[in-house]
């Protein structure tokens, strides 16, 4: 498992912020659902150079060891239904599509979304 400063060279080398105003590389917070504490992981990007090379699956790692470390019993997710590819790799890593929402956004435009959650 990658200790913390693996971890920030992972962040540092690996992820990248796609849009300008996005600031945070990731975001994980935790938040209190139904009487129990869940991490919830938001805006997770990785430079599709860095793609295919563990450094997705280390993080991830660290992730989920972060959160049982903190006796969270669940981690949750919110993907886009067309990035077939972050689908995949998180069912791969143990997610499973609990829901689907939409999002309206102010232009009309409409975002399909997959919630997906872990389990310890």
């Amino acid at each position: 498992m990658p200790n913390e400063e693996e971890i920030f060279k992972i962040k540092k080398g690996a992820l990248v912020e796609p849009k300008p105003e996005l600031k945070p590389q990731f975001v994980f917070n935790v938040r209190m659902c139904d009487l129990a504490a869940v991490g919830i992981l938001d805006k997770l990007y990785l430079d599709p150079e860095k793609r295919g090379k563990g450094m997705g699956l280390q993080l991830m790692n660290w992730i989920k060891d972060w959160t049982k470390s903190k006796s969270l019993g669940q981690i949750d997710l919110y993907v886009m239904q067309e990035n077939k590819p972050a689908i995949q790799f998180y069912l791969k890593e143990g997610f499973e599509i609990t829901g689907e929402f939409l999002e309206k956004f102010d232009s009309g435009e409409v975002e399909y979304n997959h919630i997906m959650s872990y389990s310890f």
